[in-house]
């Protein structure tokens, strides 16, 4: 799988503490391990907070 053909993932998180909590969980490590063994050459994480988001969908 090349990084084109991989979507992006986006991940909401309340609080730093949240995201400290979800990396120690023994479930996520474990799909951790399979994806970097089996799926993953190569990926990016990347942390940002988001001051402002707006959406518009014509159809709402």
């Amino acid at each position: 799988m090349t990084m084109d053909a991989c979507p992006e993932i986006p991940s909401d998180w309340e609080d730093e503490d949240s995201i400290r909590v979800w990396k120690k969980n023994l479930d996520h490590q474990a799909a951790q391990r399979i994806g970097r063994e089996t799926f993953y050459q190569n990926f990016t994480v990347r942390v940002a907070r988001v001051d402002r988001d707006y959406t518009f969908d014509k159809n709402a």
